[in-house]
């Protein structure tokens, strides 16, 4: 990287550092700035005759509210949650986010979610188009790990990919899907657990931060499934 990109990359999260935040909820800068392009998506973000997905959306804007359980059936809005809280995250301030979904690779897999549903909205949304860098600094915005204009990174990876899963900090992590998660862990000779699983390890990615954001969604499977169990430490709104 030449002294000018740099420089240019500096003026750019400066700049993202002195702007003006946005003075409403999180679910009102998706109505005004967010749009979808995706297959059977594709327009303005609207919470029409899905209103009960505003509460757990502005939690993203809550400093206080660093844990985030949806336990909702399929087809009900989860990933719409996750996409526009994180959009809005990462459009307000510099941050490193951690997303996981059950796999790497192939159908619903973390590439393919932010090849052909999560970067297509970030083109399709101005105010998030304009992050995306442009130039010599494009080669910086991948599939697989995602460096915005002001300073965002987004690492995409699978819950099976432990080396992702335990090595650099993140101030968000978001959890896709945790009930389809590889539950599979090391043990040592004896049999013993010797690594903790996939969840815990994400979550412990946030250790630094005192405002942080995690983040699980998932359609329920059994009882003693990971959203369910989750689940019952909060506070059980139901909506």
């Amino acid at each position: 990287m030449t002294r000018n990109q740099v420089n240019r990359q500096m003026g750019q999260v400066l700049g993202r550092a002195v702007a003006p935040r946005f003075e409403g909820t999180v679910s009102e800068w998706a109505e005004q700035f967010l749009f979808f392009n995706e297959p059977g998506r594709v327009g303005r973000f609207s919470l029409h005759q899905r209103e009960y997905l505003r509460e757990p959306l502005d939690n993203y804007g809550v400093d206080e509210v660093t844990d985030v359980v949806l336990c909702f059936g399929t087809r009900t809005g989860k990933t719409t949650i996750l996409f526009a809280g994180e959009s809005y995250r990462v459009k307000e301030k510099a941050r490193r986010v951690l997303w996981v979904k059950p796999t790497g690779k192939g159908p619903a897999g973390a590439e393919n979610d932010a090849k052909t549903r999560f970067i297509p909205m970030l083109r399709a949304s101005p105010a998030l188009a304009e992050l995306i860098p442009t130039g010599a600094m494009r080669h910086n915005f991948r599939t697989a790990q995602q460096m915005l204009k002001n300073g965002s990174i987004i690492d995409w990876t699978g819950s099976n990919s432990v080396g992702q899963l335990a090595s650099n900090s993140a101030e968000d992590v978001i959890q896709d899907e945790t009930d389809k998660f590889n539950s599979s862990r090391r043990k040592n000779a004896d049999g013993e657990m010797i690594e903790a699983n996939a969840s815990d390890l994400a979550d412990e990615r946030t250790g630094e931060f005192r405002f942080c954001k995690r983040v699980k969604a998932s359609t329920p499977t059994l009882s003693s499934g990971r959203i369910w169990t989750e689940l019952l430490n909060t506070d059980l709104r139901r909506r």
